[in-house]
């Protein structure tokens, strides 16, 4: 089981929920009696409302902000209510001049996209939207006292467990360059999203080869096997060979075949692969591979390709990183010992982002910091997400602020 965090330098950890049977539309999260505001997200991160904002928007509606208790606050976005945090500097339990409502927002993506086809299994991948790059994410208010709001864990006593000596780093390309239409006939799609629609990378024939390089630094020798993913499209149908076949497909992974396939007609290759921990350098080289076999012409494209692999302690590299945990079930908690920051990194932040969020503290260790996180809520992943602010403040591109409110 594994925990995703993100470092601000801060931890994220994100958990979908348990797939639901019942019918649902939705929009069950709306309560009609409240008013609501949206506003738009494009990046994903540490986001801000700030007093001014807010003020302006319920002004319009004739509310005074005073009338609005802390504890009433709720944002809203992919269909469920998220965790927030409300900075409060005098502690009165209203929002005030220098107050303002953080949280966590993802930026969109294709995590919707699969309602459009007939199976879930036709979308390529769901890293890139197939309409729009930009999601809604809502602000309201009600008289209750258990809104969803970001939890503060306080345990630092780290010495009572012992060190997981890696983290989990995910490195991946989607390309976006060309729109692959799905299975044809006679030059013509289904007006119905097909098997492969979506966006996908430039076009590859027979005989043709790509190679693309992930990063993979401060890799975790000694770790459990990294593991990847290639999406691949072919988008034509031409003459066959002896066989019956008219596509060939190969995929290495640092010139070692992990593929090989020849097959007939439109295709979606979803191609997992495995590559032992002792065998990671600072990066890993995956090619696509088009055999000639026979066929006539043979068209396809990468849709993405993503990469999972050990990663030490060591974070220096990054102003901010999202990673994994995997939760030690001989223990109650979880120890993981960050070996190295940025030097101007004085104040990192680090979110837990589970059904609720967590925001962990870190403890300097000389030059070590040192987190402790408790369980997931569920068997699923978690994700850590840190994020540094050197010299202890946040910068504007680090922490986003909404635009204008407007009411919906």
């Amino acid at each position: 089981m594994k925990n995703l965090f993100h470092l601000l330098l801060g931890f994220y950890l994100v958990l979908n929920g348990l797939p639901l049977f019942s019918q649902s539309y939705g929009n069950e999260w709306i309560n009609f009696n409240q008013n609501y505001f949206e506003f738009p997200i494009t990046e994903s991160g540490i986001h801000r409302i700030n007093y001014s904002e807010i003020n302006n928007a319920v002004s319009d509606l004739g509310v005074n902000i005073n009338s609005i208790s802390n504890s009433g606050y709720q944002i809203f976005g992919r269909e469920k209510e998220v965790s927030i945090e409300i900075i409060d500097n005098n502690s009165n339990g209203l929002i005030d001049s220098n107050d303002y409502i953080q949280f966590y927002a993802e930026a969109n993506d294709g995590w919707l996209d699969h309602l459009v086809y007939d199976s879930i299994d036709f979308i390529a991948d769901d890293y890139y939207s197939l309409f729009n790059d930009t999601i809604r994410y809502f602000l309201t208010w009600n008289s209750g006292f258990n809104n969803k709001r970001i939890l503060y864990e306080s345990d630092v006593n780290f010495t009572s467990y012992s060190s997981i000596d890696y983290c989990w780093k995910k490195t991946f390309v989607k390309y976006t360059d060309n729109y692959s239409l799905g299975p044809q006939q006679s030059g013509l799609s289904s007006p119905k999203y097909k098997k492969g629609e979506g966006w996908v990378g430039p076009s590859h024939g027979k005989g043709g080869n790509y190679t693309e390089t992930l990063s993979t630094n401060n890799y975790y020798s000694t770790g459990p096997n990294a593991f990847g993913n290639a999406s691949i499209v072919a988008v034509n149908n031409s003459s066959s060979n002896s066989n019956g076949n008219n596509h060939n497909t190969k995929l290495y992974v640092d010139n070692n075949l992990v593929f090989d396939s020849s097959y007939y007609s439109y295709e979606l290759l979803k191609i997992p692969f495995i590559l032992n921990a002792q065998s990671l350098n600072n990066s890993v080289n995956v090619k696509h591979n088009i055999a000639n076999i026979g066929q006539g012409t043979d068209y396809q494209h990468v849709s993405s390709i993503s990469f999972w692999y050990p990663h030490t302690g060591n974070l220096s590299n990054y102003s901010e990183i999202t990673f994994g945990l995997s939760h030690n079930n001989s223990q109650l908690k979880s120890r993981f010992t960050i070996s190295q920051l940025s030097n101007n990194v004085t104040s990192p932040s680090l979110y837990m982002m589970d059904d609720i969020v967590r925001k962990i503290p870190l403890t300097q260790n000389g030059s070590s910091w040192e987190i402790v996180t408790p369980p997931p809520s569920s068997d699923r992943n978690r994700s850590q997400r840190l994020a540094r602010w050197p010299h202890g403040r946040p910068s504007h591109h680090q922490i986003g602020t909404a635009a204008v409110l407007r009411r919906v």
